[in-house]
This record gives structure tokens, C-alpha cells and sequence, in this order.
């Protein structure tokens, strides 16, 4: 997924990681790749115990938070260590958001909305 779909939608991707820029650096090598956009350092795991990520043993989940402009968290998606995260989805979150609707399941921007009888 590019970072110019989120781009031209106005969106400011930002980062947080909670391993050390050693750490963080090995995974961008190890197939990662080079992130384009801003990374937070979280070693203190303060970020992820306020967002509710921070596991037990202090380990912080994969997690995606869609913050408005007002600084309320629309939507949160919070994964497994094991589990990826799509970026299609979050996108396509976005849109649904943005949308002025209710949408459906697997609805796509350009579809038609839902109408509420």
C-alpha cells in the first residue's frame, strides 16, 4: 500500500514502537522495509499502556488507531503479535468513516451508502 493514497486523503500516518531503534532498525531489514513516515519511540511503553496495547508481560499488541482531526479515536484495530496489519483495510475504514453514511460490510469508496428505513 503507498503512503500517497493516505496522503492524498489528508491523513498524517504516525508510528510508535516500542523496541529500541537497534531493534527497529533490524525489522526494517529483516522485510519491513524503509518507513516513510514519522516513528515514535515508545521504550517506556507510557503510549502503549495509555492506547490499552500493552500486554501483561509488556509487550505492546500491533495495533492501528484512526484519530480524527478533534483528537477522538474513531476506530481501533488491534491485532496479535503473530497477525499483520492491512493497510487496504485501514483505508478502506478511513473512507467508510469519511463517507457521511452508514456503509456496509466490505463496502468500497464509490459505493452507494446504506439507507436507513
Amino acid at each position: 500500500m503507498e503512503l500517497s493514497k493516505f496522503v492524498e486523503r489528508d491523513c498524517a500516518l504516525v508510528g510508535a514502537c516500542t523496541d529500541r531503534i537497534g531493534a527497529h532498525k533490524a525489522w526494517c531489514g529483516a522485510g519491513l522495509g524503509r518507513m516513510r513516515f514519522p516513528m515514535v519511540g515508545d521504550v517506556s511503553r507510557q503510549l502503549a499502556n495509555a492506547f490499552g496495547v500493552l500486554t501483561e508481560l509488556g509487550v505492546a499488541l500491533r495495533a492501528t488507531f484512526i484519530i480524527d482531526p478533534e483528537g477522538v479515536v474513531q476506530n481501533v484495530s488491534v491485532n496479535s503479535l503473530n497477525v499483520g496489519r492491512s493497510a487496504k483495510e485501514t483505508l478502506r475504514t478511513l473512507d467508510a468513516l469519511r463517507s457521511g453514511g452508514l456503509t456496509a460490510c466490505e463496502w468500497q469508496r464509490g459505493d452507494d451508502l446504506l439507507k436507513v428505513a
